[in-house]
């Protein structure tokens, strides 16, 4: 079963193999961070989708709608570009885009979306899925001195999905706990680690 803190703050995400981690780890000119504030190593990882709080009664449906969803290929992605969001002239992070070599990124994410709003009675998300691992935040907005670039054609295998919990604590970066994970292989396992 799924155990939920009463302050639960929940997202699913992929989780980052070593040698890409440590790769978007060394991108981001310094001068175009500012006074951005990097992103912790270990705290790197996709995004699938944020659940937010989640009533602890609907831990063990969503531990079942999400044992259909995480079975699937591994996912194929190449580095993209660096890009600041909302806009360059007032970024409130950096963002890694990913290139989805296969579709499956977005598959999986859809797949997501999906059977969590069916157990937590939200409408489906009507976004357009954006691959991308944020490497940066900065306190307000900023205008970045030069926009960084990256890119290459290594191709990366993630094979791990998790659904994760986010410790808030103020003037330090969050605590990242994975309380149901899976290969993408279709093998599952129930944990309680975290990192960050």
């Amino acid at each position: 079963m799924v155990s939920l803190r009463p302050d639960n703050r929940l997202f699913v995400a992929l989780e980052l193999p070593p040698g890409l981690r440590d790769e978007l780890s060394s991108l981001g000119d310094p001068a175009a961070l500012g006074e951005g504030r990097r992103v912790p190593p270990g705290n790197l990882h996709v995004t699938l989708a944020f659940l937010g709080t989640v009533a602890i009664e609907a831990g063990p449906r969503l531990r079942a709608a999400l044992e259909t969803t995480f079975p699937g290929p591994p996912v194929r992605v190449k580095i993209g570009r660096v890009v600041g969001r909302p806009a360059p002239g007032r970024a409130r992070l950096l963002a890694v885009e990913l290139d989805d070599v296969d579709g499956e990124l977005a598959a999986i994410a859809a797949r997501i979306d999906h059977a969590a709003s069916a157990v937590l009675g939200r409408a489906a998300p009507q976004r357009r899925f954006w691959p991308h691992v944020t490497i940066a935040r900065f306190s307000r907005p900023t205008r970045l001195r030069r926009s960084p670039s990256a890119g290459g054609e290594h191709v990366f295998a993630i094979t791990r999905v998790a659904l994760y919990d986010s410790h808030i604590t103020p003037s330090r970066p969050p605590r990242y706990e994975a309380i149901l994970d899976a290969r993408l292989d279709g093998s599952h396992a129930e944990r309680s680690s975290s990192h960050g």
